[in-house]
């Protein structure tokens, strides 16, 4: 017991010591691409639940069906299994999103009470209802129903990733390979999805490029700031990491705080340690006076590895739930998004396009 509580103790002074100063984040080697940072152990990938902490935690996996055997081509998906914050009245979520081709969703998010979501430990192995995910790295297994998410419709998606990609660590872990864990982010770049969907009765067969991720961190970290976020896939087979996270009031993307972005072709990973995101362009939400970002351009500041990207998002689902205790209101844009521009890696220089999966996250 006496080790656990200092395991536990040593995890909170490192939370803290980067909650006082986000900057230093990127200065650490939690920032830079040393051998740990792909390692995955199977306490990774099962739950943190801590009993006396409020750590919120999430699987999230998406995927554009961009195969040419593919029935719903060019249409997306995204499925996340989330044990929410205690501040909200339903804190478990499910979400179940599709994007077709044509500016149309389907499916949306699940709230249930507390304990609905279950997951094991070590290796993943999570229940949402009649939902659920099964598997260990390299491979994962999920069987997905939309529920009353979506009124209109029934949807189905039952989906095999197979990881091509090596893992990366986004960020820290401070309990690496413990169930312990106070805060991790890893993420899986490049799966190759398989499976079958159903709307409203109908089969499709898929074949797509996917992404996996999971995280887990204190309530009070996740709830500080707003952030965007991509998964990229280029159609050159490389694929893209692109994280900022800005503090609550801070309008400026510019400012020194924790971001992340590399390449990789899913066995070599190139960061980019500098760079800076505009908006070019906003769009209104359904919130009164409120807009988000629509267009962006994001450029490194060194010349290489460099790269100067044009991302616009197209078909995105919006999702709102307010806290239990406060007034504010989370909203999340998710859906899809293209990509253009320029790249310079080992000394390569290429004209880029591809596909990606945008997630806006602000607290209004």
């Amino acid at each position: 017991m006496r080790k656990t509580r200092g395991f536990i103790f040593f995890q909170i002074i490192i939370v803290l010591f980067f909650l006082l100063f986000p900057a230093l984040y990127n200065a650490t080697a939690f920032n830079f691409n040393l051998p740990f940072k792909n390692d995955l152990k199977p306490g990774d990938e099962g739950a943190h639940f801590i009993r006396y902490i409020p750590v919120i935690e999430w699987w999230y996996f998406n995927v554009v069906f961009n195969k040419e055997n593919s029935d719903l081509r060019d249409w997306s998906a995204m499925i996340s299994f989330n044990h929410g914050s205690n501040t909200l009245e339903k804190p478990d979520i499910l979400f179940i999103t599709l994007y077709d081709d044509e500016n149309k969703t389907y499916g949306g998010m699940i709230n249930k009470d507390r304990n609905t979501l279950q997951a094991i430990r070590y290796g993943m192995n999570i229940t949402f209802e009649n939902s659920w995910v099964k598997g260990i790295y390299p491979q994962w297994y999920l069987h997905v129903e939309d529920e009353d998410a979506d009124l209109d419709h029934e949807i189905i998606m039952d989906l095999y990733f197979k990881a091509k990609s090596l893992p990366y660590w986004v960020g820290m872990n401070t309990g690496h390979g413990s169930p312990r864990s106070l805060i991790g982010y890893y993420s899986i770049n490049h799966c190759e999805v398989s499976g079958y969907i159903t709307i409203d009765g109908k089969v499709y067969r898929v074949f797509g490029t996917g992404y996996h991720d999971h995280t887990w961190a204190p309530y009070f970290k996740i709830a500080s700031g707003f952030w965007d976020w991509f998964s990229i896939h280029f159609d050159n087979g490389l694929h893209a990491f692109i994280w900022i996270l800005n503090p609550i009031g801070k309008n400026s993307l510019i400012s020194i705080t924790p971001r992340f972005c590399w390449i990789t072709d899913g066995q070599n990973f190139t960061d980019i340690k500098f760079f800076k995101m505009e908006y070019l362009e906003f769009e209104n939400t359904s919130i009164p006076g409120f807009i988000r970002p629509k267009k962006y351009h994001i450029s490194s500041s060194s010349s290489f590895p460099k790269i100067d990207l044009y991302l616009e998002t197209k078909n995105i689902h919006e999702y709102l739930w307010q806290r239990v205790s406060t007034s504010s209101i989370t909203g999340m844009w998710e859906g899809t998004c293209s990509v253009n521009g320029t790249m310079i890696i080992n000394s390569n220089v290429s004209d880029i396009t591809g596909s990606a999966i945008a997630e806006i996250i602000r607290i209004i």
